[in-house]
């Protein structure tokens, strides 16, 4: 089955689905922010288990660490040398 859209059709469809990723890509990052804050982090050089905290707070400088690195969408993480 194909169906045929007309351009507004078609623009309103991609932008809905653009502000539909931006929406989810935001609350992912408020979640990982939310772990970073709160979940225990290991560090290999230290028995700490402290909460890392997130670059975006400003409560840690680097993202080495982060309990939720792995899945944070922030496109800018820093790592130290």
């Amino acid at each position: 089955m194909q169906y045929i859209l007309s351009e507004l059709e078609y623009s309103k469809l991609r932008s809905e689905a653009t502000q539909h990723k931006l929406e989810a890509t935001q609350e992912l990052q408020d979640l990982c922010t939310l772990v970073a804050r709160h979940a225990p982090a290991t560090r290999p050089w230290s028995d700490s288990k402290e909460p890392w905290g997130c670059l975006l707070d400003d409560d840690a400088g680097y993202c080495d660490c982060c309990p939720a690195e792995r899945m944070c969408p922030y496109e800018r993480k820093e790592y130290s040398k």
